[in-house]
């Protein structure tokens, strides 16, 4: 609490549950306040928001648009406001030299992606790997933002896929030998009833990793799913299975084999032209933050293709022009 306001964040780096908690507090006026990134309120059910405010400007009209929309949607009187300075509107026009590094630089993460995975020249297409971007620019020593930015340009050119967070089913695998494992079971008996559960209900146990359920495996035997798992646990420790436990992740895929960095062909549908489309996106809404004679609602109305729109007479521009006359 803040003079008297109420206010909570809200951003991918907090805890899944911390930001559900703080959603539902402002979905539930509990705060009045909630500081967020874009990834907050997309989707959102509370019509009565009477206050967009943002800190920094958007890459696109858009997205400026679609955010600042967020507010009002009852119909009643409602208010999007845009900070800006003259160094951020002018570091605006050049935010494209983020979001693409050279294409040398390109080379020299894709070079990286092929020592973290220890990828062959001519060989990987198909393979899927965990990909955690931190830890990949932690042990390369790449700065993230350039990174990131690098990896879409891989992704827009073929080369790779990058998945969302998923959910990836435990998988076990029975390491000792059918035989061995029989004699070992009649010497450890001990929650012996949970292998003998998955062994009927998978095959191929002895040959290949297999997807299993802890919670469908704990439901059949009336127990709990912690102590599948810690059982589970206590046969990996023993050298009886290879057990890797769910867990949610993204994955990077090579969409094809791996080619020489330094020979590495970046089309101009994944480089130069999107450049060109966000050097046009940024103009458009540089040109929208420091008009000083335009109705905003007017320059909104005209860049998504509205002929002939009327000024809204509430912006700041219109309040000036009311002022003037």
């Amino acid at each position: 609490i803040v003079n008297n306001i109420k206010a909570l964040p809200y951003h991918a780096g907090m805890d899944s549950t911390q930001r559900s908690n703080n959603q539902d507090a402002i979905l539930l006026e509990k705060v009045d306040v909630i500081v967020a990134t874009i990834a907050f309120g997309m989707g959102i059910d509370k019509p009565d928001v009477r206050l967009v405010v943002h800190y920094d400007i958007p890459d696109a009209l858009e997205a400026y648009y679609q955010e600042a929309g967020r507010a009002g949607r009852d119909g009643k009187r409602a208010y999007a406001v845009l900070l800006s300075t003259p160094s951020s509107t002018e570091a605006l026009l050049r935010r494209h030299e983020k979001l693409f590094p050279s294409k040398d630089y390109v080379r020299n993460v894709y070079q990286h992606l092929a020592n973290y995975y220890v990828i062959g020249e001519g060989s990987g297409e198909g393979a899927v790997f965990p990909f955690r971007i931190e830890e990949f620019c932690h042990t390369c020593h790449l700065a993230y933002g350039s990174a990131a930015a690098a990896l879409n340009i891989l992704q827009w050119s073929g080369y790779i896929s990058l998945t969302d967070e998923m959910e990836n089913a435990s998988k076990l695998k029975i390491l000792m030998p059918p035989q061995k494992l029989y004699e070992w079971r009649q010497k450890n008996p001990q929650n012996d009833m949970i292998l003998e559960t998955i062994m009927r209900m998978h095959t191929g146990l002895f040959t290949d990793r297999q997807h299993i359920s802890e919670s469908f495996i704990a439901e059949y035997l009336h127990t709990e799913p912690i102590q599948v798992y810690n059982y589970l646990n206590f046969l990996r420790r023993s050298g009886i299975v290879d057990y890797i436990p769910f867990k949610r992740t993204p994955l990077l895929i090579y969409n094809t084999d791996r080619y020489d960095a330094e020979k590495l062909y970046i089309p101009p549908r994944a480089y130069e032209k999107r450049i060109e489309r966000m050097r046009q996106r940024l103009k458009a809404m540089y040109d929208y933050v420091v008009s000083t004679k335009t109705c905003r609602t007017v320059v909104l109305a005209r860049y998504f293709g509205q002929k002939n729109p009327v000024p809204c007479g509430y912006c700041d521009i219109c309040i000036t022009h009311r002022k003037q006359v």
